[in-house]
């Protein structure tokens, strides 16, 4: 395939669009991404972050709370949508009558196709969608790893790219870090995803069951299946929780003390600009999980049971 050919005035249209979608949705990404310096690293996040949303907001909106789209169609959804994101992340995508989000996905061509982000954490985010598509459930904790290795691990992983990249020129790109940007991703990424389970749990269980991403095995030993988990919130039984957010609290301390090393071990390839980002972004974490880690039945009353003010999404 010959390149796709970047007009500037095209590019400020399509970063608008992408700008505007990523909008839509109060997130502590979003807001720490407005802080960093650098204008490239600006556009960088806000195209990355439009065409995850794209597929996310398709999958858990349309799909799994409102269902107004079928499961054969949100599948073939998720399928064009990776081969786009794939070949964005490649350089190599083309217009064509039949793409989905045009403005987001040549915008996405213009930035990671110029950079070392790569294929693979499109690949996994949209197996990961697939997984919920296919309403499979999450057996346990292997099974749970592998789902948030394209749920949290792969947009965690894009984004350290985008505070640790060498950039060089207009739009171009290369990675820094002497390790796979994964390795520092990983942890940090799944104590994120633990304190946004635990304090989306009752929210997310009253509009579908299919939005909790808890394994069987720990709902199986706290003797709750997905039934009691909600007539749990629906009866506000903190007894009956608290053994659940228990686990999940160790289950996510583990991983902020691992994550807290890898942040150690990345913060001399950052520059102070992308240090504070980052560390800004993780305290903001590390605030509610400390709030729901002394008091969850305090945490359930303060957001009146996932019936509250709806909080900013830590995306």
């Amino acid at each position: 395939m010959s390149p796709l050919t970047i007009f500037e005035p095209n590019l400020e249209h399509a970063l608008a669009v992408c700008r505007e979608r990523i909008g839509r949705r109060k997130s502590h990404l979003v807001a720490v991404s407005e802080q960093l310096e650098s204008p490239l690293r600006r556009n960088m996040f806000a195209v990355c972050y439009a065409a995850m949303r794209v597929l996310d907001d398709v999958v858990d909106e349309d799909y799994v709370v409102e269902a107004d789209r079928s499961r054969e169609a949100t599948e073939a959804y998720i399928d064009r949508w990776r081969q786009q994101a794939e070949e964005a992340a490649n350089g190599t995508f083309q217009i064509g009558e039949d793409v989905i989000e045009c403005d987001i996905f040549f915008a996405l061509n213009a930035y990671a196709g110029a950079s070392e982000i790569g294929a693979t954490p499109w690949h996994h985010l949209g197996a990961a969608m697939r997984t919920d598509v296919a309403r499979s459930g999450i057996e346990d904790w292997g099974s749970f790893e592998t789902y948030c290795r394209g749920a949290s691990i792969a947009p965690a992983e894009v984004f350290l790219y985008i505070l640790s990249c060498r950039l060089d020129g207009e739009r171009a790109s290369a990675s820094s870090l002497p390790r796979p940007t994964v390795y520092y991703a990983k942890d940090l990424a799944l104590f994120c995803y633990l304190v946004h389970i635990l304090r989306d749990l009752a929210k997310d269980a009253r509009r579908d069951k299919n939005l909790i991403v808890v394994p069987r095995s720990v709902l199986d030993d706290v003797g709750l299946d997905d039934g009691g988990l909600i007539a749990a919130i629906e009866a506000r039984d903190s007894a009956a929780l608290q053994p659940l957010a228990d686990i999940l609290i160790e289950r996510a301390s583990v991983h902020r003390r691992r994550g807290e090393t890898r942040m150690r071990e990345i913060s001399g390839e950052l520059s102070p600009n992308s240090n504070a980002a980052l560390a800004g972004l993780i305290r903001r974490y590390v605030e509610t999980f400390d709030v729901m880690s002394a008091d969850y039945d305090g945490h359930l009353r303060t957001t009146n049971w996932g019936l509250g003010v709806d909080s900013a999404s830590p995306d």
